[in-house]
């Protein structure tokens, strides 16, 4: 790939969001925040204090890292349009929060999408014959749009 291919692809007018967070601290068997990925490109988080260890990501084995970081050190995932592009070479940071603190933690987290319009698709470089694409193609906006409708709306059998 050209040295600007994202950029030229998907990067001349990002659509971006800041989220100041709070997370209270969790009462037993409680999470501060579920787990999920994030539907976006990438997403960066700083915490509020050093050594704050709320963030946790989960291994492959299916078991959770805590994430230490310093105040002034983003911590880094990446989102599913990432996976999508890359055809699963780099995977959708599945991640939740668990505040054990006895106060209140706080974060700031950026998360960086494409142009709304820009097009998603496995790239060429991570696709072969024996490693077919695993996604259609899909525009920016419409995934992260019907990811979030999917979010807001209740499993069925919660309806009731």
């Amino acid at each position: 790939l050209e040295a600007d291919h994202f950029e030229r692809l998907a990067f001349k007018r990002p659509v971006a969001k800041v989220l100041l967070a709070h997370y209270p601290p969790a009462g037993k068997d409680e999470l501060s925040c579920g787990s999920h990925t994030d539907c976006g490109f990438l997403t960066l988080v700083c915490q509020d204090s050093d050594g704050a260890n709320g963030l946790q990501v989960q291994r492959q084995d299916g078991t959770w890292l805590a994430v230490k970081s310093g105040r002034y050190t983003p911590v880094a995932n990446l989102g599913d349009l990432a996976q999508r592009w890359t055809n699963d070479t780099f995977r959708s940071s599945r991640h939740r929060v668990l505040n054990v603190l006895a106060r209140p933690r706080q974060s700031v987290v950026f998360f960086n999408n494409m142009d709304e319009h820009a097009e998603v698709e496995c790239l060429p470089t991570c696709i072969s014959g024996d490693r077919p694409a695993k996604y259609a193609r899909t525009t920016c906006g419409n995934y992260v749009a019907t990811r979030m409708q999917e979010m807001r709306t209740l499993p069925q059998e919660e309806e009731s």
